[in-house]
């Protein structure tokens, strides 16, 4: 289905279906993108579980040859919020 064809779909929706229809956009962004709301400060602690988590998988040799790669070249973001949406 091209884009045109949903937009023609969309028109022949009554109104309470366009209503269902942007519930259910709404519901999927959301799930596609749960960190989206949340504070600086619940994201941090977010990355830190998850980063804990990683961590737990290597040995403390693997580990310091990570951040040694990861160290070894900086590359400014575009937009510091990009990586966000």
């Amino acid at each position: 289905m091209t884009y045109d064809e949903i937009v023609q779909a969309v028109d022949r929706l009554s109104l309470e279906e366009r209503q269902q229809l942007r519930d259910y956009i709404e519901k999927t962004t959301l799930r596609t993108n749960p960190a989206r709301d949340l504070s600086p400060d619940e994201w941090i602690q977010r990355m830190k579980t998850v980063a804990h988590s990683i961590r737990e998988g290597f040995t403390d040799d693997e580990w310091e040859q990570i951040e040694a790669d990861m160290n070894a070249e900086y590359i400014e973001a575009v937009d510091d919020n990009l990586w966000r949406d």
